[in-house]
Order: structure tokens, then sequence, then C-alpha cells
């Protein structure tokens, strides 16, 4: 006996979608059951009168309950449609654009159509169910209609592993997701074997993602999400030798795709940990010892790194991250450099009266119980008077005529002996303590 189940679902509902949107729900579907034991098999038939797509799940079943909008059993899983609307919009879509549809599942046969609602005074999907005598082993899909360019266009966006897969030389897989390596992929992306959407030019690589969320349509990924799964698939690739470091170098030093943008958006986070160490070891490898270079953004850094005796060597903003996780920000190696001794001199090098003034800052020192190891430097930042560094009060030799600034200098780094640093109140009170005592000292003998 024939049934009918009228959907409250409107004939002009996703007005947008076409064949391919309507084929992707369909084999989403499909994809879905395959993976939970139900195999999946697609055929296509050209027969130039009415070619027709069947789509097959051996095993599987069509409840009634999933003609239910919104009704799903993938929600909270990793199963591709997850919204329970897939199907039957799918349907809705082939009908208005004059396919035929239907569908067998066990004894029954149901035909989806567009027909007017006196409930709802509109045209709506309607499904007729009709009994068989045969009972169907599995749920088999047919479109009747679909012409071979269409379907062309939508096996091209199906790359399932037990469908039409890519072939291993194009894949570079990482923890589940793909990196798609050949030209034909570049900017092309997939979720989970299916195809979402086209990136765009500037991208090097196509990808294939099983864990990336996307709306109902399947069209929109988020694009911070979608940033930090390129970024991390690379630094993986690179982690695992699946992909060479080499390469990624000499693509962040092009600097003109959009994978160079992801990575360094994201070069300070956890993400791009390993891969920073990577890229600095052939920034190294390519322009020589951490000894002698630096990578700089500017022409002025080149100038600063010239000034320590550095070779600037100017990259892209990608490299300049990276390089700026493993070895610091490059204009705070600047103002470390700018403390690091030129010059020691010793106590020869000095005239008599610079010998007069170390020596009435030593003993100055020995008053305050400070009995540390005192040298005369010349700094790489001309500004910088003094530095306590290695145990040792280090002081420069520009300051030694000048009384005032030497033992305030001296008395500054001594302060730094119990552990303080620079703009700590501790620091401060223990300058204050230090001086103190000195005036204390000076004023018994008044």
């Amino acid at each position: 006996m024939k049934r009918e189940i009228e959907l409250s679902i409107s004939a002009d509902y996703v007005p947008n979608w076409d064949v391919w949107c309507a084929i992707r729900e369909l084999v989403q579907n499909a994809a879905d059951a395959h993976e939970q034991g139900f195999p999946m098999s697609i055929e296509y038939n050209p027969d130039s009168k009415e070619p027709t797509l069947i789509i097959s799940n051996k095993g599987a079943v069509f409840n009634k309950d999933t003609l239910l909008l919104g009704r799903t059993t993938k929600m909270g899983t990793n199963q591709r449609g997850i919204f329970g609307e897939g199907y039957k919009l799918a349907w809705l879509t082939l009908l208005r654009l004059g396919y035929e549809v239907w569908l067998r599942t066990r004894n029954e046969r149901w035909t989806p159509r567009i027909e007017h609602s006196d409930t709802f005074g509109a045209d709506v999907l309607k499904v007729e169910i009709f009994p068989l005598e045969k009972v169907e082993d599995g749920v088999k899909m047919e479109i009747r209609g679909i012409q071979a360019a269409d379907w062309e266009l939508a096996k091209k966006r199906l790359i399932l592993p037990y469908f039409n897969p890519i072939k291993p030389a194009d894949v570079i897989a990482v923890g589940g997701n793909n990196i798609l390596t050949a030209f034909e992929y570049s900017g092309q992306l997939f979720v989970k074997g299916i195809w979402v959407a086209s990136l765009g030019t500037k991208y090097k690589f196509g990808y294939n993602f099983t864990d990336l969320s996307l709306d109902r349509d399947r069209k929109l990924a988020n694009p911070w999400e979608l940033k930090l799964r390129i970024a991390q698939s690379i630094s993986r690739a690179v982690a695992s030798k699946a992909l060479s470091a080499e390469k990624v170098y000499q693509l962040l030093e092009e600097d003109c795709c959009e994978e160079c943008r992801a990575i360094e958006d994201l070069a300070d986070t956890q993400i791009c940990e390993s891969l920073s160490k990577d890229i600095v070891t052939q920034f190294y490898a390519a322009h020589g010892s951490s000894k002698n270079v630096i990578a700089v953004k500017s022409i002025q850094e080149s100038s600063q790194a010239a000034h320590f005796g550095l070779k600037g060597v100017i990259v892209s903003r990608g490299i300049a991250s990276l390089f700026a996780q493993v070895e610091g920000d490059t204009q705070t190696r600047f103002v470390s450099l700018e403390t690091t001794e030129k010059v020691r001199f010793g106590y020869h090098d000095l005239s008599a009266e610079e010998r007069s003034c170390i020596d009435w800052v030593i003993s100055i020192l020995l008053l305050l119980d400070v009995d540390k190891p005192v040298k005369v430097v010349e700094f790489n930042g001309k500004s910088v008077m003094g530095k306590w560094h290695n145990n040792e009060i280090c002081l420069s030799r520009a300051i030694l005529t000048n009384r005032a600034e030497l033992v305030a200098t001296a008395v500054h780094e001594a302060a730094h002996i119990p552990g303080y640093s620079d703009g700590e109140p501790l620091h401060q009170r223990e300058m204050e303590s230090l001086f103190g005592r000195l005036v204390a000292g000076w004023m018994k003998d008044v």
C-alpha cells in the first residue's frame, strides 16, 4: 500500500544549491555509512537517453525518522554530516533542477517529488513510499538525468580513499590530514575527502583535513581555524621529514603564498615550535655561523647589526618571526649586544688618572664588603656604563675619570649581587642601603 509523507521543507529552500551540492550530500552520507561498516559503491551509466548515477551502501537501512528535519545520528561524532538535512535538501535540489530521484531500502521504494501542500499553502517536498516484493540488501539511491560533464566535475571533487583516491606520490599524510602536492590541487580545500572550496591561486598546496569545522552548506571554513590547520600540517610534515625543511625555507624566502602568512601568524605558538628550529638551522646553513650573522627585517636593522660586527641578512616576515622564537626578537638581541663587552683592559692599559679612580672605587666597594672581581671594559653600546655579569662588576672605561658617575655605577651593579634585576623595588632598596652604609662610613671620619 502506497503511503505519502509531507515534509515541511519549502520548494525554494537552499536556492543557491546546484547539482554538485546535491551529489556532495548524497556521497557524504554514503561515505559515512561506508566508514560505519556498510560498503559504498558509486556507479555512473552514461547512457545518452537517461544517464544514471547510483549510490549504494550494502547492508545499510534508511529509517523513516530520517525524514524529520534536523534528525541525525551523527551529532557529536566525527562524521561528515551532522545537521540532519543533507539528503533531503539534495533531493529537493535535484527535483528542482529537473532530475528524477528514488531510493530503495529493504522492501520499499521512496520517491520524492515537489508538490503543492494544502496544509502549508505552498510547494513542499513530499515522499511517496511504495512496497516492493523484493527485499533490497542495503540502500540504493538513483538519480536519473545526471550529465557526464556534471559527473566528471563531481568525481574530481571526491578523493575518498575507497573511491577515486589520490596517487600516493601526490599526498603528504600528516596525522590523518593530507597536504596535496600535485599542482592540480593547489589552493583546493577538501574535508574528509570531499571538496569544499577553492582557496585561491596564492596557495602552494591543497589540503584535505579531517577535523575542520564547516557551515551547513560545507562551503565556508573558519578562516582562523583553517590557518591553524595549515601551519600545523606543514610543521608536522617537516618534523616527520615527510616535507623537507629546505623546501619550506625556500617558500618562506619567496614569501609569495598564503602558507607563509599562516606560518608567520602562528610563529609564536607551540604549533610552530619545532618548525622554528628547523628554519633557523636552514638559515645558518645558508648564511653562516650564528656568531657572524643575524636575521633582520630591514636595511635599518642590517645597519644596526653591522655596528656590532654582524652581517644582517634581510629575510621575509615569516622567517623573521620563526627566527625570533629561537634566537629572540632582533631588537631585544640588539639591546643584549649593546651590553656585550667589546674590549677588556688591563691595569697597564689605563692612564695614571684612570688607575687612581679604579683603585678608589675598589676601596669603596671593599668598604661595603663587596669583594667581587672588577673589570674595566669597552661595551658595544656607548651609553652602557656598567654590568653585573658572571659574578663580576664590569665598568666602562669611558666613566673612569668621572668619580660621581663611577661610584654610582659601581654601587648600582653591586646591588645586583643578591639576584635583583633592574627595575625591581628590591634592587632600588639594595642601592639605597649600600649608599646609606657608604655615607655612614664616611661620616665617622668627619
